[in-house]
């Protein structure tokens, strides 16, 4: 949980609090400012838990607290009172995207999704698009605030996830998931005033940069996973059943390869063998039919003897195969 003062703030990824784990390390690092990073998984709903802790005295009309998710922003209101009288910690959990739509409340849950690249996109779409820095990030902020208008119903508006992203944009970054919404479900209507920030700057900021667990590896934030030692370069007596019948496995594979391998080999060598003594018992067909072609084209009176009564030349016959 990322603490600054007396707020804190942690986002919860399918209802479990995601592990923290520290950003680059700042030369002049801020007092109210807190980056940290955490494991995101494609398809997991998630949301921010807000503490003010019990003993901060609110000295304004409100605390405005503010949520941006890939550059999409959102705000909530929290008067001095409903604070001040809050037994012990106040805490809120904030999980779903309000918006309305044809005059209907709705709420929708954010989530996590695969992030989708693109070399080149339209200008509607770039425009649309947030700052190089904001993508991949989830972030909160804390201000004071004095209220300076009446309250009245909210506009028509809603989150809108960013769909694409461009590669030049994610250089660097090792960005994996982007965000999305899920099913809008209908809401209790609310209220919305205006209000005049206090200070230039947030009481309290938590960015947290949302990264799968490859990437968080890639950008050695975590450690990679170590590489398990194999059955056999491991003691007998510390394999169980299932590890011992693996290796046997195993080994009898390596055993059946290597023995067809060496069938294969002999069967070769001996086909070698063959081919070459072949060659060396077989008579010069290329000398004789030359011989015969001689002959039949020749005018004068040759007399060419019946295969019966040649001669063959002896051939003695060495073996070269292996004993």
């Amino acid at each position: 949980m990322a603490v600054i003062n007396l707020f804190e703030a942690t986002v919860e990824v399918d209802g479990v609090s995601a592990a923290e784990y520290d950003a680059e390390v700042v030369a002049e690092p801020q007092p109210n400012k807190v980056v940290k990073f955490i494991e995101s998984k494609s398809g997991a709903k998630f949301g921010v838990i807000v503490r003010i802790k019990d003993g901060y005295t609110v000295d304004c009309d409100c605390l405005v607290i503010r949520l941006c998710i890939d550059g999409q922003e959102e705000g909530r209101i929290f008067g001095r009172d409903e604070i001040m009288y809050f037994p012990g910690e106040y805490v809120y959990r904030w999980f779903k995207s309000r918006s309305v739509t044809n005059g209907q409340f709705l709420e929708s849950p954010f989530k996590f999704t695969d992030a989708i690249f693109e070399s080149a996109i339209s200008k509607k779409e770039d425009k649309n698009l947030p700052l190089k820095s904001e993508i991949g990030t989830i972030r909160v902020e804390i201000r004071r605030a004095n209220y300076s208008g009446p309250e009245n119903a909210p506009s028509e508006m809603s989150f809108n996830p960013i769909g694409k992203i461009l590669e030049k944009a994610a250089k660097g970054k090792a960005l994996s998931h982007t965000t999305a919404l899920g099913e809008s479900k209908k809401a209790v209507p609310w209220m919305v005033c205006k209000t005049e920030y206090l200070g230039k700057t947030p009481v309290a900021s938590f960015t947290f940069r949302y990264r799968s667990k490859a990437a968080l590896q890639a950008l050695m934030v975590i450690p990679r996973s170590p590489s398990p030692v194999p059955l056999e370069d491991r003691p007998v007596e510390d394999l169980n059943m299932e590890e011992m019948r693996m290796l046997i496995q195993q080994q009898r594979r390596e055993a059946r390869a290597k023995q067809e391998e060496l069938t294969r080999i002999k069967r070769e060598r001996k086909d070698t063998n063959n081919n070459f003594l072949a060659a060396l018992t077989c008579p010069n067909k290329r000398r004789r039919k030359a011989n015969s072609t001689s002959a039949e084209s020749d005018g004068s009176d040759v007399e060419i003897g019946s295969p019966s009564n040649r001669t063959r030349p002896e051939i003695e016959v060495i073996s070269l195969l292996d004993d």
